[in-house]
């Protein structure tokens, strides 16, 4: 009686998640704005790393990702991943909505797809051991059960939830080779993860550059207010003002690279 009271929700749940994480896969391989944040990254790689082995890569793995933080320049607190960001929304002010679009992977990442896997197989076996039991009982179980209708439902439901795991299995090996991984070792959930902590970072990013552009808005200011004081009555003086781009040195195994404000 346990597996029928049981069945409905079980069944439920597994089909939200298998679901869950079939979306998931595909909205990574699929976002636009994702792609062309990473192919800034991918080009300002290649961008700083020309004349060395890696200035020419075709693409980098997920890897690569929590290490862009990890490149720093010649200017307090500005890494690589800083001046991606600030060049990124600087062509165009909508291209970091990829963390919201996709905000619940750090959800996702909490599905083991193969312990999911093994539960769908489980609901299968489950079914069918209970009804060679109910054929083989004599106590009369059998007849509260309704067999008919509720193993004919039962057999449909296992056979929707097995045509959802390998529709999840696909989604998975199309997303590990869309980003050049292994497909035979790929982990949906650990992708999830990486990605989750990288939006979050991208964000933290993101308000780090704003407080920085505010704090260089204020330096400009007071310059200029300083410099109207200091020119009073210099008929030759001018206001002066002080620059807040330029180019911005990153330094890469051991070498400085200059890296200008690049155009996708």
């Amino acid at each position: 009686m346990l597996l029928k009271e049981e069945f409905p929700s079980r069944i439920s749940e597994l089909k939200e998640q298998l679901k869950a994480v079939a979306d998931a896969c595909n909205k990574l391989k699929a976002n636009k704005r994702l792609k062309e944040f990473l192919a800034l990254v991918l080009q300002l790689g290649n961008y700083i790393n020309a004349g060395s082995y890696a200035g020419n890569a075709a693409g980098f793995t997920l890897s690569t990702l929590p290490k862009l933080l990890e490149i720093k320049a010649n200017k307090p607190r500005l890494t690589f991943l800083h001046y991606v960001v600030e060049v990124a929304e600087a062509n165009n002010k909508e291209i970091l909505q990829f963390t919201e679009d996709m905000s619940n992977m750090k959800e996702m990442a909490r599905i083991s797809v193969q312990l999911l896997q093994e539960e769908v197989m489980k609901v299968t076996t489950d079914v069918k051991q209970v009804k060679s039991q109910l054929k083989e009982d004599t106590s009369g179980i059998r007849s509260q059960f309704k067999c008919k209708d509720f193993f004919k439902a039962a057999l449909k439901c296992s056979n929707e939830l097995q045509h959802a795991m390998n529709k999840v299995k696909a989604c998975t090996r199309a997303l590990a080779k869309h980003f050049c991984e292994d497909p035979k070792k790929f982990k949906p959930e650990e992708c999830f993860q990486l990605f989750a902590e990288f939006f979050t970072v991208i964000e933290r990013v993101r308000q780090e550059n704003e407080e920085k552009r505010k704090e260089e808005q204020q330096q400009i200011q007071e310059q200029m207010e300083t410099n109207k004081l200091s020119a009073s009555g210099d008929d030759g003086g001018g206001a002066g003002s002080v620059s807040a781009g330029g180019e911005v040195a990153l330094v890469v195994a051991g070498g400085v690279f200059m890296v200008e404000n690049l155009k996708l």
